[in-house]
């Protein structure tokens, strides 16, 4: 099992939820409200895709755990019968009795299925979190919620449990290590299904798909039904994708290895070059040269051939805005700097993972101070600028070099900042070199770009 590092873990607290409150039947984060509702009761059948209807909601969003069970799945069924079977033979109702012999007969036949199938007993836990910024408003969602969920086509029955809302909300937010909750009462907020019935609530699930101007990349198995897909339905057909809650173009293909995951992003990639979108793949394995020069495409082995592209060129600014943004927004200098900042960061965290606090603190100052190095100052549009205009890791030493012999003038009062910056100058010794010999990481990161658009 997965297992977090001391790091990690202190890592992990520092980005939990600020203003995290716990009310009676309620939880505040910031200034929203949230209330947690537990699944407790099911339809005894239903079908793969159940709660696929469920998932779009701009109110509530729904998460789902799961646990192994020891216990048996079928064995607890027949207890619930004979309580059903001893109900029925002491009522003298004829409707009551009619209702418990059906309900006895259906399960029975979830029995037989499930000990004809040998699946799993799994232990559910499936809530909905529902959102607002007023009080009054979330108690008229979750009113609506549990009117709709009880429908007789859905059959769903929530609750909303008291005084332990943050605790139920912890149990399933990877923000929190612990959620609080006694095993017992975190337990108890799950239901016990097959593994297939399990399978059938998971809500991405489809026949077939048929995109409006879809790359084929398959059949699917169960039916035979095609599916045309379009990665970028969102902007194609903006309602269609918004009733399939597909909000952007982000994807993920997995699958053991020779199950055909190279074949279908090839499969995609042609898709879109049918469709004139231009394509910029990163593939640390190389399986796409082939693919690159049959299109006449620029195939880039960085750090080889003195093909480098520079960290420090300046991109323009974008959002997930459905609105286009002005030259103004996307050419700002300044936001573009601190944009760099924020990469020069992560590539350090991933180069020297025992890299201090301190030095990180340190980066901000120093690439602001690197640009003006080279007369930017933030101000101007860098619309204009070319590649050769901007500034190198070789500039970024340098001004760590100054900076250090700044601070030095007043040692007693800048030894943290000093330390800091010598830890800075030493790691980027495997960048920039030192004394002549060139650093080994040098041929991917320092210089300026010399990769080359071709027009073809």
């Amino acid at each position: 099992m997965f297992k977090l590092t001391k790091k990690q873990k202190a890592r992990r607290t520092t980005i939990a939820p600020a203003g995290f409150k716990e009310n009676q039947d309620n939880i505040v984060i910031g200034e929203v409200f949230k209330q947690i509702l537990v699944f407790f009761s099911y339809p005894r059948d239903f079908v793969e895709g159940f709660l696929a209807s469920k998932v779009t909601s701009p109110f509530y969003s729904l998460s789902m755990k799961i646990e192994h069970s020891d216990l048996d799945e079928a064995s607890a069924l027949k207890n619930e019968i004979n309580e059903k079977q001893d109900k029925y033979e002491h009522s003298n109702d004829p409707v009551e009795q009619k209702r418990l012999a059906n309900e006895i007969h259906s399960l029975n036949q979830h029995i037989e299925r499930l000990i004809n199938s040998s699946n799993a007993t799994l232990n559910v836990m499936v809530q909905a979190t529902v959102s607002s910024t007023s009080k009054e408003e979330l108690y008229k969602i979750v009113k609506d919620m549990k009117n709709d969920f009880s429908a007789s086509s859905t059959q769903i029955k929530l609750r909303g449990i008291r005084y332990i809302q943050s605790g139920l909300y912890k149990n399933q937010s990877p923000l929190f290590i612990d959620s609080g909750l006694r095993k017992e009462v975190a337990y108890s907020n799950g239901q016990l299904m097959s593994s297939l019935s399990c399978a059938a609530l998971w809500p991405f699930i489809f026949d077939t798909l048929e995109d409006p101007q879809g790359t084929l990349i398959g059949r699917e198995l169960t039916n035979g039904g095609k599916i045309l897909f379009n990665q970028f339905l969102y902007k194609d057909y903006p309602d269609q994708a918004k009733q399939q809650g597909r909000s952007n173009g982000n994807m993920i293909v997995v699958g053991r290895s020779g199950t055909g995951k190279t074949t279908l992003m090839n499969l995609i990639l042609m898709g879109h070059i049918i469709n004139h979108r231009k394509i910029i793949w990163i593939d640390p394995e190389n399986k796409n040269r082939n693919l690159c020069s049959f299109i006449k495409g620029n195939y880039v082995e960085i750090g080889l051939n003195n093909q480098i592209i520079n960290m420090f060129d300046l991109k323009p600014i974008s959002t997930d805005s459905d609105t286009r943004e002005s030259k103004k927004a996307m050419y700002d200098t300044q936001n573009a700097i601190f944009n760099v900042c924020e990469e020069i960061k992560i590539t350090f965290e991933t180069l020297w993972p025992n890299i201090s606090e301190d030095a990180l603190a340190m980066i901000g100052e120093i690439t602001v101070e690197t640009y003006k190095s080279v007369g930017i100052d933030g101000y101007e549009s860098f619309e204009h600028l070319k590649p050769e205009d901007y500034p190198t890791f070789a500039d970024f030493t340098h001004v760590i070099k100054d900076k250090i012999e700044i601070y030095s003038r007043q040692e007693e009062l800048y030894h943290r900042e000093i330390d800091a910056l010598k830890e800075l100058e030493m790691k980027m010794r495997q960048i920039t070199g030192s004394q002549g010999i060139n650093g080994e990481w040098g041929r991917y990161f320092n210089g300026i770009t010399t990769i080359k658009k071709r027009n073809t």
